[in-house]
Order: structure tokens, then C-alpha cells, then sequence
């Protein structure tokens, strides 16, 4: 429920400024780390999120398509769901 919470007062903020602030996301992925570590998944999780950050970037670098704020936001995102990210993709 924080997790929600957070990610909807970050939206909020992102569509009215166009900015993620740092302090959202670094909450988010203080709060993910001891939720994951608890679960007892920090490898697996930190390498999924390292997987996510590469693949932003790279469409980032390519195509501009996604902002910095995003890149940031998904990773740490991907941090605290781990393997359950991968349900985000599909259509």
C-alpha cells in the first residue's frame, strides 16, 4: 500500500511539473530495500533492476522516447517487484 501510494503522489507531481522528484524515488527504493531484503531476495531483485535501468537507458540513448525521471522511477520500481515486473509487460 505505500508503494501505491507513493508512486500515485509521483505521478501527481510528474504530469503537473514534467519532473520526478529524487526524494520520491529515493524513499521508494529506501522503503523496496527493506522489503526485499525481509523477503530475502536482494541479489535477484538488484539484478532485475540493473537489467531494467540497462534496457530504459538504451532506448533512451536511441530514441530519447523516455525521460531520466522514468529511467529512475522504473528501476526502483523493478527493485521492489523483482521478477514480478516482468507481468508489467505483458499486453
Amino acid at each position: 500500500m505505500p508503494v501505491l501510494l507513493l508512486l500515485g503522489f509521483l505521478s501527481i507531481i510528474d504530469l503537473r511539473k514534467r519532473e520526478v522528484p529524487h526524494l520520491g524515488v529515493f524513499a521508494l527504493l529506501i522503503y523496496s530495500f527493506f522489503v526485499v531484503l525481509k523477503a530475502n531476495k536482494l541479489w535477484p531483485n538488484t539484478q532485475i533492476a540493473l537489467i531494467v535501468f540497462g534496457l530504459l537507458f538504451v532506448v533512451y540513448m536511441c530514441t530519447k522516447g523516455v525521460g531520466g525521471g522514468d529511467i529512475k522511477l522504473l528501476t526502483a520500481l523493478a527493485f521492489y517487484m523483482g521478477e514480478d515486473i516482468m507481468f508489467l509487460a505483458l499486453p
